[in-house]
């Protein structure tokens, strides 16, 4: 059943196809025919018979390139699902393979992003050492870890008065000295 719908829907477009062209040759003939038809006039039948035929074109194309597209939809789909490492599908590669590399190029460009995004959460951009919330998760994960049972230790070191070396150095220097201690 599934074959035969394909095969009505394949002979439907060659139809149409072959409608559109003769309907653009018919309106070519009457516009050379009609002497009286001012140019605008005489333009109407065949935009109207081009536009008929480059919509059965877009038919033609949707459908002979279906999977292909039904991949590439589901593909942005897992993307925004949150999936994205999973590459395009090989269909969309070899059917449209100028999609392909679009797609290709703006998932690297969002897992890029997403990555910078979770860094910038995670690090502190002056020192590149692991912020509160990065620490936090850090010892969570360490405590539970643990092979070793019994109590525990942690070194805190804490930097007093360090708003004077910024007041007084300025913001930039005490940057680089915070980076450095």
């Amino acid at each position: 059943m599934k074959g035969q719908g394909r095969l009505i829907h394949r002979a439907l477009v060659q139809a149409g196809l072959v409608g559109a062209l003769l309907v653009t040759i018919t309106a070519m003939a009457a516009m050379d025919s009609a002497i009286d038809m001012d140019g605008a006039t005489a333009l109407l039948p065949i935009l109207a018979g081009a536009a008929a035929l480059l919509s059965l074109l877009h038919a033609w194309f949707v459908h002979r390139h279906q999977k292909a597209c039904e991949a590439a939809v589901e593909h942005i789909v897992q993307i925004a699902h949150g999936d994205v490492r999973s590459s395009v599908s090989p269909l969309v590669t070899a059917q449209m393979p100028d999609l392909a590399a679009a797609m290709e190029g703006l998932f690297s460009q969002i897992q890029s992003n997403i990555e910078n995004a979770q860094t910038l959460a995670m690090f502190d951009p002056v020192t590149g050492l692991p912020n509160r919330a990065s620490f936090c998760g850090q010892v969570e994960r360490i405590l539970v870890e643990r092979q070793i049972v019994g109590p525990a230790a942690m070194f805190f070191i804490d930097l007093d008065g360090f708003k004077s070396v910024n007041d007084a150095l300025g913001h930039a220097a005490g940057d680089h000295i915070l980076a450095r201690v």
